[in-house]
């Protein structure tokens, strides 16, 4: 299934920032619930990646839209799917086992939208907060019916892996955003001292999960993206 502030004044200790940030970014996202045979979700009647434009993210094929913030960095698939294959080999480590599960089970997912607030690699002297919209094909997994289920089985990969994190929710709340039924889980992890946030939403749509991660280093960032999340909606309002 695919799934943390340290101000520093140096261009040295920025980049450190920055670097351990968009490590960070990807503890959640490259995490794979299953390793079946589904069909690939890219080869799905009708599937798009959807289409990022004029602060609004649009997919005719999930039915969802959300606002996002124009000033922020949107990346390219192919800086999407970069940023998934670093998560992997994070949350992998040495375990090859889990590293096989992570391969197969790439088909069945697709990285539908990232922004950060600052391109990565920039010059700053904070946190670069972030969100990802990601997308996995459940059909050969009937038993997954809720964001509740879904995140169970997230964390149990999670736990599973080398990563090692501060914490991780065991008891998922249930977030209502526009008639989508969302389920929460909150993730901490530290890196040379660098405590970074993580929520993840996962909600279950036609046989497919569709998940929200964001990440942030306090409640003033936190706030800040929950006001894009909010707006996530049905495409076509019923």
């Amino acid at each position: 299934m695919k799934f943390l502030t340290l101000l520093l004044n140096t261009f040295t200790q920025t980049n450190i920032i920055m670097k351990n940030h968009f490590k960070l970014f990807t503890l959640l996202i490259a995490i794979t619930l299953i390793s079946c045979n589904n069909k690939p979700i890219t080869e799905e009647q009708g599937f798009e990646y959807g289409t990022a434009s004029n602060g609004r993210y649009t997919n005719k094929f999930f039915d969802i839209k959300m606002n996002i913030p124009k000033d922020w960095d949107v990346q390219s698939q192919k800086e999407s799917d970069a940023i998934m294959e670093e998560g992997k080999d994070m949350v992998a480590g040495d375990n090859k086992k889990m590293k096989a599960a992570l391969k197969a089970s790439e088909i069945n997912t697709a990285n539908l939208l990232t922004v950060f607030k600052v391109k990565p690699g920039t010059n700053t002297n904070e946190f670069n907060s972030s969100i990802m919209m990601v997308a996995e094909n459940l059909k050969k997994a009937p038993n997954i019916t809720s964001g509740d289920k879904y995140l169970t089985q997230t964390r149990k990969i999670m736990m599973a892996g080398e990563m090692k994190y501060d914490h991780i929710d065991e008891v998922f709340e249930k977030k209502m955003i526009n008639g989508w039924e969302f389920y929460t889980m909150h993730v901490s992890a530290t890196f040379n001292g660098i405590e970074v946030q993580q929520t993840y939403l996962a909600t279950i749509k036609d046989g497919f999960a569709i998940g929200l991660i964001y990440s942030y280093a306090d409640e003033v960032q936190k706030a800040e993206i929950e006001k894009w999340i909010n707006t996530f909606d049905y495409y076509r309002k019923k």
